[in-house]
């Protein structure tokens, strides 16, 4: 992933992992049982780092999925960077289907 670029990944099998694992890693990767388990890891990009991630859940909705991620602003001045926030979460295991994500901030 470049800077400044948000991406979300589903993650339903191994190879899958290790697919979206930058080459050179040297770290062994977490056991997950990706037969009971989904796992989705991902970035946003938000104007700074005044915010945190408060909620986290995935719907299923048809034919596609929605992750909706939720930040809270900060209380303060923060310095104007752009600033890239990881999230990931382990899920029971969810259908290969397309997923949007829509970022809430409050």
């Amino acid at each position: 992933m470049e800077f400044g670029e948000s991406e979300c990944f589903l993650i339903n099998s191994k190879s899958e992992f290790k697919a979206v694992v930058t080459d050179g890693v040297e770290v062994p990767l977490p056991d997950i049982d990706f037969k009971k388990y989904s796992l989705i890891i991902g970035k946003c990009t938000l104007g700074d780092p005044g915010y945190v991630l408060d909620e986290q859940a995935v719907h299923t909705e048809g034919d596609h999925m929605k992750l909706q991620l939720q930040y809270r602003r900060l209380d303060g001045f923060f310095p104007c960077v752009v600033t890239d926030f990881y999230f990931w979460g382990l899920y029971q295991k969810l259908p290969d289907l397309p997923l949007e994500v829509d970022l809430d901030i409050i």
